[in-house]
């Protein structure tokens, strides 16, 4: 593969990148910020979200169950490509574009 091929296909990628991301990043701007519970409640949704998928043999990985107890305790949905682990959640509220 030449340099001017690499190069084509990496301005391309940027050029796709921006056009996908441009409508998205609109879209997101229209919600209005919201202060986040930094502890407690989610905390034990998170002790609870571990216990339940360990219990299950089900166990994901820690960023997403503290991402899903956090998402939990402030009544938030989650917006995710990430379908295969969250959906072992329960009671977590998954929201797709």
């Amino acid at each position: 593969m030449t340099y001017i091929c690499l190069h084509a296909i990496f301005k391309a990628w940027n050029v796709l990148q921006y056009t996908l991301m441009k409508p998205l990043n609109t879209y997101l701007l229209n919600f209005p910020p919201r202060r986040v519970e930094r502890g407690g409640s989610a905390v034990e949704e998170a002790t609870r979200i571990y216990r339940e998928l360990k219990k299950s043999g089900k166990l994901i990985g820690m960023r997403d169950i503290m991402t899903g107890g956090i998402t939990i305790a402030n009544n938030l949905s989650l917006s995710t490509n990430n379908i295969k682990d969250f959906k072992r959640i329960k009671d977590l509220k998954l929201f797709t574009v």
